[in-house]
């Protein structure tokens, strides 16, 4: 008698698993303002303690479907795209196993911002492992009339009457874009 009875509980306990209902959720994401599709977006199934069911990214049209779906009370879509609000969508009971929550629209974040200035400032001088690499900007280029008046502006460097070139002393080795001049 108590193998029957617990037979019978095993029994209804498969067949209230076997009665889950499977749904679909297919929907569309847009942007608030542009009315215009957010394809790539990610949509996220969670169920009500936040834990992940599944998700699912839109495609060039800003459309998602999420197959196969085992039905939970509690169940939400959250939405996520880069510069947009994330949103949050209930889910409740449907008695249809396509559920089509519509067009979500998405709000852009508002940022406001200071006045930006951008600096660029190039190192003078730069010491690599063998060398010592000189940059010479735009301004001295101008100035010079020849490339050995611009040497006489670099530190440690000596041209002398005659065109020979030192730099502390020693007899000075010249590279151009890494290449070797002789």
């Amino acid at each position: 008698m108590k193998t029957k009875l617990l037979i019978i509980i095993i029994f209804l306990f498969v067949v209230s698993f076997s009665y889950a209902q499977i749904i679909q959720i297919q929907g569309e994401l847009l942007d608030s303002t542009l009315k215009s599709p957010l394809p790539y977006s990610n949509v996220i199934l969670n169920n009500k303690n936040d834990s992940l069911i599944a998700g699912v990214i839109t495609n060039e049209k800003g459309e998602f479907t999420l197959k196969n779906i085992s039905y939970e009370k509690g169940m939400y879509l959250l939405t996520k795209y880069i510069g947009y609000v994330d949103t949050r969508i209930d889910l409740f009971f449907h008695t249809e196993t396509k559920i089509n929550v519509g067009q979500i629209y998405l709000k852009q974040f508002e940022y406001h911002l200071n006045e930006v200035t951008i600096q660029n400032k190039i190192n003078y001088i730069e010491q690599k492992f063998d060398r010592k690499v000189f940059s010479i900007n735009e301004n001295k280029i101008a100035a010079a009339r020849s490339i050995l008046d611009l040497l006489r502006t670099l530190p440690g460097v000596v041209v002398d009457d005659e065109g020979n070139v030192r730099y502390k002393g020693a007899e000075a080795t010249f590279y151009v874009d890494d290449q070797l001049i002789k």
